[in-house]
């Protein structure tokens, strides 16, 4: 089992295509990540979190088409701590592993890999960030999932 590929791209959406067939959603309240999901395919099509300071988001590599070179080998493998069987996971030689960042030192040294990532871009921007683009899309919806559940 391959692990899924989280992808970092600057917060400058040039274009949108489907926005009628997009939704935001909460996974319960008071969550911290607002993630935009295809209502037809349910894909996870973009993540907000307060930490990207509105500077980047995430998606996940091959759930929608997009005009961005995704073909760069992963910085780091993170929250491994959350599969339910890590000896399917498929983590490349090299990459640095972070099963939880419960520890500060963790959390340090991911820092380090990423600081770059969610720096504020120098070049101002010329579209519009997904905080902006999920203000078009009404009311973001909280699905009051229970934390640790299995749904499937």
């Amino acid at each position: 089992m391959a692990l899924p590929e989280l992808i970092y791209v600057r917060s400058d959406i040039l274009a949108v295509t489907g926005k009628k067939f997009m939704q935001a959603f909460h996974l319960r309240e008071g969550a911290k990540s607002t993630r935009v999901y295809c209502t037809l395919c349910f894909s996870v099509l973009g993540v907000d979190h307060p930490s990207y300071r509105n500077n980047v988001f995430m998606f996940f590599k091959n759930h929608c088409q997009t005009h961005f070179n995704v073909s760069q080998q992963p910085a780091a493998a993170i929250y491994l701590n959350e599969l339910t069987d890590f000896s399917k996971a498929e983590v490349p030689l090299g990459v640095p592993v972070f099963h939880s960042f419960h520890f500060p030192q963790e959390q340090a040294r991911f820092r380090k890999i990423v600081t770059h990532t969610f720096k504020q871009s120098q070049v101002g921007a010329v579209g519009q960030s997904l905080q902006d683009f999920i203000k078009t899309l009404g009311p973001v919806k909280v699905l009051n999932l229970t934390k640790g559940k299995q749904l499937l």
